[in-house]
This record gives C-alpha cells, structure tokens and sequence, in this order.
C-alpha cells in the first residue's frame, strides 16, 4: 500500500488536501498501474516551534519547507521512481504556491514480503 506523508507547517485547507491526495493517487496509478484505493495520502501539520534546522527555527533558517515521505513496494526501476517523484513533487509545488527547492522528497521501499495489509490471508499462505 503506497503511502505518501506530506509533513509541513504550512496550514493546508481541506480543499487544498482533498486536490493534493487526488492528484498523489492519480500520479501514482498512472505511472504504476496500482488500485487507487491502496494509494494513501497522510498529512501532518507541525506548529512552527516543533520544527528546527541547524539549531534554529526552520522558518528561519531555510524558510517554509515540505516534506514528502513515501514508502512503496520495491522493484520498481529507478526510471519509474524518478518519475513518480519529479510528477509528485511538481504537482506539490504547484497546488501549494511554493518552489520545487521548497520540497523535500523521500522515497523509501519495502519488500512486499514485510508486509500484511488488511489481514490478506493469501499473502499469508504464499510466504509458506
């Protein structure tokens, strides 16, 4: 289950994460052919004294920052990785009236093998 964290101390509307999470999953299962309900999107809000850089308050030390955690199944090629980044992070840049510099994107991939989603019974039985 492709999850996407958006993390910032930017206040997002409802509306504003409502555009984002569509266009993440519209992203995502374009380029990868995943079902769009296996596409989650997570968003945190940090208050401005909860984030730091260098010992300073991020705000002033680099200005407003986002940062996007994705953790995905492994196996993709890197080609396809960049993809969905560069398409995520353009997309971010864009509804969030920030520059790309602005975002920080992380991509971490997990061994489908490490996972159980909903109690899946058959994933279960094919590790035996």
């Amino acid at each position: 289950m492709p999850t996407f964290q958006l993390t910032t101390t930017l206040p997002f509307t409802a509306s504003q994460k409502a555009t984002l999470a569509e266009n993440i999953t519209n992203i995502h299962c374009t380029l990868t052919g995943a079902d769009r309900v296996a596409v989650q999107v997570i968003f945190r809000h940090l208050a401005p004294e909860d984030h730091y850089h260098g010992g300073l308050p991020t705000a002033a030390a680099v200005g407003t920052l986002i940062w996007v955690h994705t953790i995905c199944k492994s196996g993709r090629t890197q080609e396809a990785k960049d993809r969905i980044m560069k398409d995520v992070l353009e997309m971010i840049a864009k509804e969030a009236g920030v520059e790309k510099r602005q975002i920080l994107f992380y991509m971490q991939e997990i061994d489908i093998e490490n996972t159980l989603q909903f109690f899946d019974e058959l994933s279960l039985a094919r590790r035996e």
